[in-house]
């Protein structure tokens, strides 16, 4: 007994020492499979030496032997597993690792490299309108609002003027520009004329439109014209309207408000909501009044769609 305890115990020391050169010494000379396997028998024979009395006679020695090389064979090869396994694990953690450091320096330099904003320079014919606020706002999500000096020295010359509609657009350009400083979500600034500025409104705007990264929106057609022949990038108001209008269809039902009468004996004519108008047949009973017409016919001119409905009964 006690001499299958001492085997025991070298059993254990000599799996403990495969052990520890596995482990602690980190061994690499890729005997890592022996080592493993070496001590997991050395282990069960240990186990196997001390209570089943593995020296009592030679059957129960060879049986010892075997069982201590089953356990050797299969434990290299769960390591071998295991290791590969961790191997591949390994590799595809480092490749994730690469991947996410990659995406953070992205992030890195975009944050670092400064935001072009986009510079829009407006025309006193854009601030006529009405609607430019309205516009910028449905349009213009990001960017900067130009008006240089000399557009608002042509405003106030405007403004001061002995005829009426001069005065009157002048004044009107005026308050627009009041409303973008506070409506708008884009940045608005004047932009200071340079020296010696003497060319007249339209040379300097489209001189300084095509001096910089700026795009010119207006709503003059021959300025437009003019603006895209010097390869400058124009936004024209009137060009996008047209482009976004609603397409009507003969039959199709709509909801309008009789505005006026119209020439014709029992004529009314009505707005649609994208600013269209309408001939109604019927329509002088119903001035002032929000009705269902039926669109009977739609026609494309030069000038224009002309659409002619009748009431919806």
């Amino acid at each position: 007994m006690l001499i299958n305890l001492l085997t025991a115990l070298i059993f254990w020391v000599m799996a403990a020492f495969c052990a520890y050169a596995l482990i602690v010494l980190k061994d690499r000379s890729g005997k890592g499979a022996i080592l493993f396997a070496t001590s997991a028998a050395l282990a069960a024979g240990g186990w196997i030496a001390w209570p089943v009395r593995m020296f009592a006679d030679a059957g129960t020695l060879i049986m010892s032997f075997v069982g201590m090389g089953g356990v050797f064979v299969f434990s290299g090869l769960l390591f071998v597993c295991i290791r590969s396994l961790y191997a591949d694990y390994g590799q595809l953690s480092v490749q994730v690792t690469a991947e996410r450091d990659r995406i953070l320096q992205l992030e890195q330099e975009l944050q670092a490299k400064p935001e072009i904003k986009q510079k829009y320079v407006l025309d006193i014919s854009m601030l006529l309108t009405g609607s430019v606020p309205q516009f910028v706002h449905a349009t213009l999500p990001k960017g900067e609002l130009v008006i240089p000096q000399f557009a608002l020295t042509r405003m106030q010359e405007m403004a001061n003027s002995g005829d009426e509609l001069q005065q009157a657009q002048g004044i009107y350009a005026l308050q627009m520009v009041e409303r973008l400083r506070q409506e708008s979500a884009l940045p608005l600034t004047v932009l200071p004329d340079a020296a010696g500025q003497l060319q007249p409104y339209d040379e300097a705007l489209l001189a300084l439109a095509g001096s910089g990264d700026y795009i010119l929106i207006c709503n003059d057609e021959s300025l437009a014209v003019k603006a895209r022949h010097l390869g400058i990038v124009t936004l024209h108001m009137t060009e996008i309207e047209a482009s976004i209008k609603a397409v009507y269809f003969s039959g199709q039902v709509v909801m309008v408000r009789i505005d006026a009468y119209g020439k014709d004996p029992g004529q009314g004519v009505a707005t649609l909501a994208d600013g269209s108008q309408v001939i109604v047949d019927g329509g002088a009973d119903f001035l002032h009044q929000d009705m269902k017409i039926k669109i009977q016919r739609v026609y494309q001119t030069v000038s224009g769609t002309m659409i002619y409905g009748v009431i919806e009964s």
